[in-house]
């Protein structure tokens, strides 16, 4: 993605992150608002383009083998409860993100929202990449689940 850019991206330990930024070894990260405030990344990095090209995704992990030894009728309850309950988790994590947001922007960082045509476009190369390498419906199907 970064190479669609123009950039020259390079993964270094995230415990390495901080020195790299205020050594200027490093001109930028990726990294999720969470971790990049927990780790007070906002003191050594002044600037944040919110290009939202990370899904989080948080999975509702179960037992197969006792989900699967319910009764029919309960599994059917706890997979719609599953989907229901989506909507107030993308809630309460924006909510999240939201406060995350103003701690950093209280600490000195600057936001700016990317054009999102002109990077989706840049983006082409990497979505054709990945379409070959996963198949497109997998793709499609992703990408149709950030989007809702």
């Amino acid at each position: 993605m970064y190479q669609a850019l123009g950039a020259v991206p390079l993964s270094i330990d995230f415990a390495e992150t901080y020195m790299a930024l205020q050594q200027h070894t490093v001109e930028a990260i990726d990294s999720s608002l969470d971790a990049a405030t927990a780790a007070n990344m906002y003191v050594v990095c002044k600037r944040c383009a919110l290009s939202n090209h990370i899904f989080s995704v948080t999975p509702l992990v179960a037992n197969k083998a006792k989900v699967d030894a319910l009764p029919p009728a309960l599994q059917k309850i706890l997979k719609e409860e599953a989907h229901a309950v989506i909507p107030f988790w993308r809630a309460t994590y924006n909510k999240h993100i939201g406060d995350v947001i103003e701690t950093m922007k209280k600490n000195g960082v600057a936001f700016n929202e990317i054009q999102h045509a002109p990077f989706r476009a840049a983006m082409e190369p990497v979505y054709a990449t990945y379409r070959t390498k996963l198949g497109g419906d997998l793709l499609d199907r992703v990408s149709s689940a950030a989007n809702a």
